[in-house]
């Protein structure tokens, strides 16, 4: 997760310096705690299952997935990764807005 987050500040200081962007110790402070929190959740896989199975996307999440007592191969297209990637592209969107304002 550390290193996840150094990266990120890396390429934002990089970004920020060529476009000239101001950016607030707070909101850089706010806006990668939503970003590092939010990705240790859904990195953890249980927590998006769970909300997933209350949401009625239970049979989504297991789309892809091998069938029991089958040879089948995984996907990597399969409903848990594009729900991952979901939850990830909307939390990083929020996080952006916190960093901006």
């Amino acid at each position: 997760m550390a290193t996840y987050g150094a990266t990120q500040l890396v390429v934002l200081a990089l970004v920020a310096l060529v476009t000239e962007l101001t950016i607030s110790p707070a909101g850089l402070a706010v806006g990668m705690a939503v970003n590092l929190v939010t990705h240790f959740i859904a990195d953890r896989r249980a927590p998006l299952r769970w909300l997933a199975d209350r949401t009625g996307s239970g049979r989504f999440w297991q789309l892809g997935t091998p069938r029991a007592d089958r040879d089948d191969n995984q996907s990597l297209g399969t409903g848990a990764y594009a729900l991952d990637q979901s939850w990830h592209y909307a939390w990083l969107l929020v996080a952006a807005i916190l960093i901006t304002s």
